[in-house]
């Protein structure tokens, strides 16, 4: 289990987006699509951080090509780099 206080935001949030995708997630040609609506709230409860954090993590990940958002459903395009993110290593 990941620790609230030695983990990084990142490290965690991307922990989370894997956990969600292993088990609900669709493969499909641009990725990895998480089937539900999550708000950055949400993944910021699940996470333990703010919302700011949430959204400043997730959209330097959209811009850099690791995650998309399609209408509100997040498709993972870079299983690769968020499992090493979650995993602690350097991106």
């Amino acid at each position: 289990m990941k620790s609230l206080a030695v983990d990084s935001v990142e490290a965690r949030l991307a922990a989370a987006l894997l956990r969600l995708a292993e088990r609900e997630g669709a493969r499909g040609p641009r990725g990895l699509t998480l089937p539900f609506h999550l708000t950055r709230q949400s993944l910021a409860d699940m996470t333990g951080t703010t919302v700011e954090s949430a959204i400043r993590v997730v959209s330097r990940w959209q811009k850099e090509g690791v995650v998309r958002d399609d209408g509100g459903r997040l498709i993972l395009s870079d299983l690769d780099e968020l499992r090493a993110l979650a995993e602690g290593e350097p991106e």
